[in-house]
């Protein structure tokens, strides 16, 4: 992942250099830089999917009545026709992100999260035709948007089976 990019001439205040003091600390300072300097930015995305907490309880309730283990036969990464998407994404790093926006590939559900904490995303996906999913892959792309142009990216997949029983409760 390439998160380089040119800083524009000027004083550039989140990039400090470091100086080791004579009275045993560091100093930092704001660095003058030229057109063309290039920086390499340490900026993180995850994103992750979720069930909600009912479907996730259902999810678990059905393992202990299959195998006795809440992630045997069904492990997290496994949704039921219906659910709704939980999104979460943490951002690390220098910056802070301007926006992340989410896509369903091969769909045309998207959406953008709302900043909830200085880290931490939110937001979710969900329409009734999701009742018609099943026995497939769903990937959702992560894109985090930064004001200098950086944009860096991060999939999830999970797997979608049909459960008739659960058709019933796809409310949660």
């Amino acid at each position: 992942m390439d998160t380089s990019y040119t800083v524009s001439q000027g004083y550039w205040y989140y990039y400090s250099t470091t100086d080791w003091i004579d009275t045993s600390h560091w100093e930092y300072e704001d660095v003058w830089v030229e057109e063309g300097h290039w920086v390499e930015a340490d900026i993180n995305l995850e994103g992750r999917v979720l069930h909600t907490l009912q479907w996730d309880s259902n999810r678990i309730s059905y393992n202990l009545s299959k195998t006795g283990t809440e992630d045997n036969p069904r492990g997290y990464e496994i949704f039921f026709n219906g659910e709704k998407f939980i999104l979460n994404a943490y951002t690390t790093g220098e910056f802070e992100p301007d926006s992340i926006h989410v896509e369903l590939l091969g769909t045309e559900f998207e959406t953008d999260l709302i900043n909830s904490s200085s880290n931490k995303w939110e937001g979710y996906i969900w329409d009734e035709s999701f009742i018609n999913f099943h026995d497939m892959d769903c990937v959702f792309n992560f894109t985090v948007h930064y004001g200098n142009g950086v944009e860096i990216e991060d999939e999830v997949t999970v797997y979608i089976i049909k459960d008739f029983y659960l058709e019933l409760h796809r409310g949660f």
